[in-house]
């Protein structure tokens, strides 16, 4: 647990900073430069997807968003930034990923070129992921199963963290304090180092939370939550070391360790629940590039530890995944224009612990290449992709293909076409009681295009993105039941709709104004099934919107950068055949960041108030969210 004690300097700061603005005004009005913002490229972050999806649509969210939110974890960054929904438990409770109506099995999250998803789960819990850790944060809309394999299904979340190289040696370190509603505390601490040849980032994010909000019960009575304190630790560690200019050797290692108390839910008199993770990821890569021919061969290791325990019901498990990802690969160019890669990726997933009889393995192995060229001027980028990949002797083949064409200046069309493929997870296959060994594995086709036009003129930018997709899968996997759930086969899912993405900038002067848009339109419905009047054929997937937009508004003037957010998420089902469901909300966030720079040191400041309209709703049945909050912090680097 955080003690809290590290916490009482952010009051002094922050009266400093903001408080004490009579006091540093003229030193500050007379000496402070002019800070420009800039913002990183938009791209995935991963090679593979930049090089060789030219067809797919991919959101890159730039580094002054990421510094917006260096405080939240990864869930509040997708759910108030991006269209995926973010099926959330609650404030501190476990929040998973719902891309064009997939489920949160069927979405991959990479970090620095290998998937993290829980192997034993098939999800990854984002809301212990702190945004403070990422370099970069990509989400990849489609399915790219022969660039990923099993699990690639809706999209991918793309995450970095890279460590800055320099020349020189050099050493910058950074404080973060922050503090909000309900007893939220957050520390981080960082420091870059670098050399000639080697460069490292050292980071460590604390933070602690009460949780105690009021809410309104099914009875109309207002209550405060109770049981709902969360704390957790990580650190990250990422640095390179180069040889020679065509030598490199990359690593990562990131450790987080969170508990969490689960509040009863509305349906619920009492909850005893409790849940403590631990999570260790690590990977380095040694890259050799010459003559434009680049070869690498990667390794990593993940165990992630899980325990639940449930003294009322005198429930206690505990499990443990280790999982090994190793992939080699060739990267080069081909005639003028083009580009191929080659990759042997080889996973080994291993489950321990109470909720299995005996210790269960899953290897999966892949031989995989794609081929990308541009015609006709480079006006044409085409991407050829196919992947063979063998779970414990059944082969299936992944082939894909995606195209963009430049029609004129500033304006793209793209296609993509995937066939998609999920392999039961450890739990779905073995989990006592409940595993179901006679589990087909996921498969369909996912097809998906859209336009991205992007202009600027006198002084306005103006950037539209629109997209149509269709997704058919078979042997859907569902877990049912009542005093002991069962996954099955629910034979077949289709998923259509349409995305828009539409922003605009104005330029006025040393001040810049921004407005975005962007709506989701997902039909997700039960074609088939194998489960004999159980009413779901036709109707929407639990928990999957048919509806849901966001709207933006923000200013950027000299140093100061304010944005507002309003979110809508329409009906959710929570039963397969529509008898019940959660009803739409609506929320607007306010958040504002201020770059100072006072006695060689440069200060960020940042503030974020959520639910400003004091919206009641829920995300997910049961779980009550809370009223107006806020988050405020500070950054302190030198």
């Amino acid at each position: 647990m955080i003690s809290v004690s590290p916490y009482s300097a952010l009051s002094i700061v922050l009266l400093l900073v903001l408080g004490g603005q009579k006091v540093l005004a003229l030193p500050i009005r007379d000496t402070l430069k002019a800070v420009t913002v800039t913002a990183a490229k938009p791209t995935s972050g991963d090679i593979k997807q930049d090089l060789f999806a030219p067809g797919e649509e991919i959101l890159g969210l730039d580094s002054t968003v990421l510094k917006r939110y260096r405080l939240s974890a990864l869930s509040d960054l997708l759910a108030n930034q991006t269209s995926v929904f973010v099926k959330s438990y609650g404030l501190n409770g476990l929040a998973t990923l719902n891309i064009r109506g997939s489920s949160a099995a069927q979405t991959a999250v990479i970090w620095n070129g290998i998937p993290i998803q829980n192997a034993a789960l098939g999800i990854a819990d984002v809301s212990t992921m702190p945004v403070y850790f990422m370099s970069r944060v990509g989400v990849v809309y489609g399915s790219s199963s022969a660039l990923w394999g099993s699990g690639n299904v809706g999209g991918a979340i793309v995450l970095s963290t890279e460590s800055n190289r320099h020349d020189t040696s050099f050493s910058h370190p950074e404080l973060l304090l922050g503090i909000g509603s309900f007893g939220q505390r957050y520390l981080g601490l960082g420091e870059n180092f670098g050399g000639k040849k080697w460069c490292l980032t050292a980071k460590y994010f604390g933070q602690s939370s009460v949780g105690n909000f009021e809410y309104t019960d099914i009875y109309g009575s207002r209550c405060r939550l109770s049981h709902s304190a969360m704390w957790g630790n990580a650190l990250s560690l990422s640095g390179a070391f180069y040889w020679t200019p065509s030598w490199s050797l990359t690593y990562s290692l990131w450790y987080s360790g969170n508990y969490r108390e689960i509040p009863q839910a509305l349906f619920e008199a009492y909850s005893d629940k409790r849940q403590a993770s631990t999570d260790i990821r690590a990977v380095a890569a040694l890259e050799r590039t010459l003559k434009a021919t680049h070869v690498y061969a990667r390794s990593s290791f993940v165990a992630q530890t899980l325990q639940y325990d449930d003294d009322t019901v005198l429930l206690h498990t505990k499990g443990t995944v280790n999982q090994w990802y190793e992939e080699f690969g060739l990267r080069k160019p081909f005639w003028s224009g083009g580009n191929m890669t080659v990759f042997c990726p080889v996973q080994v997933a291993q489950l321990i612990g109470n909720t299995v009889a005996r210790t269960r393995q899953q290897v999966v192995a892949a031989i995989a290449g794609a081929v990308d060229y541009r015609f006709f001027r480079r006006r044409l980028d085409v991407a050829m992709n196919l992947r063979a990949e063998d779970a414990e002797g059944n082969v299936v083949l992944l082939p894909g293909g995606d195209a963009a064409l430049r029609v004129f200046p500033g304006f793209k069309l793209r296609v993509n076409v995937q066939k998609t493929y999920r392999l039961p997870t450890l739990n779905e296959l073995y989990y006592f009681p409940g595993g179901n060994l006679g589990l087909k594995p996921e498969s369909g086709i996912a097809v998906d295009g859209g336009y991205t036009y992007d202009v600027s003129w006198k002084g306005v930018d103006f950037q539209s993105n629109g997209s149509y997709f269709n997704r058919d899968v078979h042997n859907w996997i569902l877990w049912l039941g009542g005093a002991v759930w069962t996954p099955q086969n629910i034979a077949e899912v289709s998923s259509h709709g349409v995305e828009t993405r539409n922003e605009v900038k104005w330029h006025l002067g040393g001040c810049m104004v921004k407005l975005g848009v962007s709506t989701t339109y997902v039909i997700a419905t039960t074609v088939q099934s194998n489960l004999p009047g159980d009413g779901s054929i036709g109707k929407q997937i639990p928990y999957t919107p048919r509806y849901s937009g966001q709207g933006r508004a923000g200013i950027v003037w000299k140093n100061l950068e304010l944005e507002y957010g309003h979110t809508y998420t329409g009906y959710r089902f929570i039963t397969t055949d529509e008898s019940e469901w959660l009803a739409p909300y609506q929320v607007g966030n306010v958040s504002a960041m201020v770059h100072l720079s006072i006695w060689r040191t440069n200060l960020e400041v940042f503030a974020r108030c959520n639910n400003v309209w004091n919206t009641q709703y829920q995300v997910v049945n049961g779980r009550p969210t809370p009223g107006p909050n806020f988050l405020v912090g500070i950054k302190c680097s030198l």
